[in-house]
């Protein structure tokens, strides 16, 4: 099992300031899964700091801007050969506002899918054909 240390990580931004955080973590096996942990940002400061609900929250105005302590939008992780795993908010949950919110949750899952996949590569891992078009 890796450690904290042996891990690579990556951290991105998907959408506007008031996006998708999203964390990849490639351990002992980063040529064959990559696993990943996203928040939604839900405001940011004057200074750039990014704001998120915090994990557990009983209301609305309990933010955090410590990304490990934020509410999950998707957690998961993507294998070499296509196959993923999607956990939503807490407990599988996740609330929606219209078609704007699903055109969120559509980009950013095509996004962490496909640098996934990137990762993988770029440590040396064998894709399986045909997934990961254009990586």
């Amino acid at each position: 099992m890796s450690t904290a240390a042996e891990k690579e990580i990556l951290i991105e931004q998907i959408g506007d300031d008031f996006g998708i955080t999203v964390r990849y973590e490639m351990g002992e096996y980063k040529t064959v899964t990559v696993d990943f942990f996203a928040a939604e940002v839900i405001g940011a400061g004057e200074d750039g700091t990014k704001y998120y609900s915090r994990k557990g929250a009983a209301s609305s105005d309990d933010d955090t801007d410590d990304f490990n302590d934020a509410e999950p939008y998707v957690t998961g992780s993507v294998k070499w050969d296509g196959c993923s795993h999607y956990y939503f908010g807490r407990d599988g949950y996740i609330h929606m506002h219209g078609t704007e919110d699903l055109e969120t949750l559509h980009k950013t899952l095509t996004t962490i899918y496909q640098r996934c996949g990137q990762l993988m590569k770029a440590n040396g891992g064998n894709l399986l054909d045909g997934e990961f078009e254009g990586v």
